[in-house]
């Protein structure tokens, strides 16, 4: 999971949330996962995702509602994910006929949130009685719908959740899995901020010794120290016995 900006990205599979690592996410080859994405601000947010550098939307945007999540299953054809996404091993084969990208193993969540509508204040100075009223918390007359619109990105903040992302990793790639249905509606948003954020995640399918993840690692898998052996909770961020960091 990584949080940035009230905003959470989180990688899922057989609906249990994984674990990441300095924004790795391992999961072994052949995995169908799904992305969930949350928005934990207070106005709505317009979200994009690339996967190894496609847009999995379609060409669509997703809004998120305050204080809302979407469970993105698959790839968007339309408005309805007809494939789950497929993590898969990027074998001689497959980097000979497809070739290989700067960006295969990443996924890349840029959004941007609805710019707050100001108050407007009446004030009737000759009555005492009346006060002050305050109103105004619709919608700008001058909203955009999402489906088939894009956006200019003036200034963006990257965040990756590591300072060390590989954007030449070749060990997975994500391709159509599983069949599913999973629809979405059209809808609209206000003015959106000039700037936005981007989370990028790494899958990976092997582990730091080279050798292929052979089960998931969600965010309640017990961690075990390198140094003393150890089993700890999943929120520890070192080993109790001996100090180990191990979050």
């Amino acid at each position: 999971m990584v949080y940035v900006n009230k905003f959470v990205v989180v990688v899922k599979h057989k609906g249990k949330v994984l674990r990441d690592s300095n924004g790795i996410v391992r999961l072994p080859f052949g995995s169908d996962y799904s992305l969930m994405l949350k928005n934990k601000n207070s106005v709505k947010a317009l979200v994009n995702v690339e996967v190894d550098g496609k847009d999995v939307l379609d060409g669509n945007s997703l809004i998120i509602g305050p204080n809302e999540h979407t469970n993105l299953k698959g790839f968007m054809s339309g408005r309805t994910v007809r494939n789950r996404f497929r993590f898969i091993k990027k074998t001689k084969q497959i980097s000979k006929y497809r070739g290989d990208r700067v960006d295969d193993g990443l996924v890349r969540v840029e959004f941007r949130f609805e710019r707050p509508i100001a108050e407007q204040v009446v004030v009737f100075p000759t009555y005492k009685e009346y006060g002050t009223f305050t109103f105004g918390n619709g919608y700008t007359t001058d909203s955009t719908f999402t489906f088939g619109n894009s956006y200019t990105i003036n200034t963006s903040t990257y965040v990756d959740g590591r300072s060390d992302v590989s954007f030449n990793s070749s060990a997975g790639i994500t391709v159509p899995g599983a069949e599913t249905e999973q629809h979405f509606v059209m809808g609209n948003i206000g003015q959106l901020e000039k700037n936005s954020n981007v989370i990028i995640l790494q899958l990976k399918g092997f582990t730091d010794k080279g050798k292929k993840v052979k089960k998931t690692i969600t965010s309640k898998t017990r961690l075990i120290c390198k140094t003393c052996g150890k089993h700890s909770k999943s929120s520890a961020k070192f080993c109790s016995r001996c100090g180990t960091y191990i979050g």
